[in-house]
């Protein structure tokens, strides 16, 4: 099985984010599902603990952004919060700790209560979320810059946050990572490095408390898989590079 968080086209106009958990690969069947937030436009994440689930929504409020999380069994929406205001399309991810889950959100304003508490900011940050007992228990904020395509990624310890750093008229783009614990604070502090990824491609997993950061890099035969990965304490190990001929091309770095 697996669990979709996904638009009501049904309805029109359109409205509202639903979510099951009980899609079966090549069945062809569509199964039943809740409505989780009646608002909101776009679905962000979805995280599972084993027990519940994290979502993250967004919802255009007068010409705002407003990020929303919200905890579902499956059978029933439960807790939802506002955290987080932009005047730009925000990202956000979550991963599973122990007891709850902690969320990274790409945003500046409105903290406390989205954009009917806060005036907007831009899609910066991270804000990093911790969800403890079904509730939201605290909220750090980080001041790094703008954000693109912020991924989270589980480690023992708490998370792995990877983004791109827009850059801009002198400045190219970056791949910036930290890591954080279960509390939300940085056990790795953030640190950059000059990047050929495409914005939207970005996708990170990690094993054993390692990270891989992939992406697409492009080439002028063709877009190219580009993979790199960092040990646990953050350093560069190693990097490999499929073109769209079909060949590979390995490499090793470290991080200065």
């Amino acid at each position: 099985l697996f669990a979709m968080l996904f638009r009501d086209f049904q309805q029109s106009p359109p409205g509202g984010l639903r979510f099951s958990d009980g899609f079966k690969p090549k069945s062809g069947d569509v199964p039943a599902s809740i409505l989780v937030d009646p608002q909101a436009q776009d679905a962000m994440f979805l995280a599972h603990d084993g027990k519940e689930w994290l979502y993250g929504a967004q919802e255009l409020k007068g010409g705002n952004y407003e990020t929303r999380l919200g905890l579902t069994t499956g059978d029933a929406a439960g807790t939802s919060v506002a955290i987080g205001c932009t005047f730009e399309r925000a990202f956000a991810d979550a991963v599973p700790i122990a007891g709850g889950f902690l969320a990274a959100i790409a945003a500046t304003g409105g903290v406390d209560g989205g954009c009917d508490a806060g005036m907007p900011g831009p899609a910066s940050g991270p804000l990093v979320a911790r969800f403890q007992g079904g509730v939201l228990a605290e909220v750090s904020s980080f001041g790094f810059g703008a954000i693109r395509d912020l991924q989270a990624a589980k480690r023992g310890d708490g998370a792995w946050l990877v983004w791109f750093d827009p850059g801009g008229e002198d400045q190219p783009d970056s791949l910036v990572i930290m890591a954080v614990d279960g509390f939300g604070d940085p056990v790795i502090e953030p640190y950059s490095m000059s990047t050929l990824c495409e914005q939207g491609s970005l996708e990170v997993t990690s094993f054993e408390d390692f990270l891989a950061v992939a992406c697409i890099q492009p080439e002028p035969e063709g877009a190219s898989p580009h993979v790199q990965v960092f040990d646990p304490d953050g350093v560069a190990r190693g990097e490999i590079k499929v073109a769209a001929t079909g060949s590979i091309h390995p490499g090793k770095y470290a991080r200065g």
